[in-house]
């Protein structure tokens, strides 16, 4: 598989118009749907498993045995995968607990600017969140790092699976 290749739906594929994030059930009351959005802990989290997918030459890492096990990153860093997937950042390899970086998430990782916030609808029947609608809001990996945090750009691109270097 592919993994730079595959496409996030980010709009509704039927011209539906989109509810806004903050729509609640008419029925119920729950919120629709989960809001997520670049901070400085996803941001920490995406230069871990960068980090550990360079280490490999391999573009797909096991959160918790290869990052949470060996203490690179704690169990509540580990949970913002989740909102690393909504923002479209990484995607989850199907069976094998493994998390791959998209090009959304290299062009981040490489300090260009990407959509700050995406808006998930809830869990559907197929258990899986699908991607409604990304902000207009554009953030740059260094616009979240707190000051003197230095991240080296590191201009990579990921071709067949594989980390290729400048």
């Amino acid at each position: 598989m592919e993994v730079e290749n595959l496409n996030l739906t980010l709009f509704s594929e039927d011209g539906d118009e989109l509810p806004d994030k903050n729509t609640h059930c008419e029925t119920c009351g729950q919120r629709i749907g989960y809001g997520s959005r670049i901070s400085r802990g996803t941001a920490h989290v995406m230069q871990a498993i960068y980090r550990r997918v360079k280490e490999k030459n391999l573009n797909a890492v096991h959160i918790e045995k290869e990052l949470m096990a060996t203490g690179i990153i704690t169990k509540t860093q580990a949970g913002n995968r989740t909102h690393l997937v909504r923002l479209g950042l990484i995607i989850d390899l199907p069976d094998t607990g493994n998390y791959a970086i998209t090009r959304r998430g290299q062009d981040f990782l490489n300090g260009k600017p990407v959509p700050r916030e995406a808006f998930t609808k809830k869990t559907t029947k197929d258990k899986h969140s699908h991607a409604l609608f990304t902000s207009d809001e554009m953030v740059t990996i260094h616009e979240v790092l707190k000051k003197g945090e230095y991240w080296e750009v590191p201009g990579f691109t990921i071709s067949e699976g594989r980390v290729i270097l400048p």
